[in-house]
């Protein structure tokens, strides 16, 4: 992949933002909505379920939400194959230093406090998205490198000496 990753394709790059306060929702979607698609949960059962259905570029979610909080949400995100490998950002009024490296210790890849600077929100995005975009290309070039091997060429399998 060369070139410029550019967020206006939205057909290429989905943000989910999963919040139970339908006003944060908007104010996030207002954001993002110029340079990305944007789907949301107002829910944790429902965000996981929406990030297995669409599999998202990266998820926004709100730790304080009833039911399922965002800390359960990422633990089930995480330990799920399909779903492990998407970035997923906190977007939280809960600030102590504590809380942010339990989000960390669960896989999250940053912590947004709220309220939160526009500017700031969407380069974090816009970073966090990029670099994301830029790991998959350059692990598909690896695979893409790496020599093909089958079980059916013993030139590229070991032998056992005198066998």
């Amino acid at each position: 992949m060369t070139g410029e990753i550019k967020l206006n394709d939205k057909s290429r790059h989905t943000v989910l933002i999963v919040d139970d306060e339908t006003i944060n929702i908007k104010i996030l979607s207002d954001l993002l909505k110029d340079d990305m698609q944007v789907l949301f949960a107002t829910n944790g059962e429902d965000g996981i379920s929406t990030a297995h259905k669409s599999h998202p570029d990266l998820i926004l979610l709100d730790i304080m939400m009833p039911g399922m909080d965002g800390y359960e949400v990422c633990r089930r995100l995480k330990t799920n194959p399909k779903t492990k490998s998407i970035p997923v950002i906190f977007v939280t009024a809960m600030d102590h230093t504590q809380d942010q490296a339990a989000g960390l210790e669960l896989g999250a890849l940053d912590y947004i406090t709220k309220p939160f600077d526009p500017d700031m929100i969407r380069a974090k995005i816009k970073n966090h998205i990029v670099q994301t975009a830029k790991t998959i290309a350059a692990t598909a070039a690896e695979a893409e490198a790496m020599p093909a091997t089958s079980g059916g060429d013993r030139r590229s399998t070991p032998r056992e000496v005198g066998g």
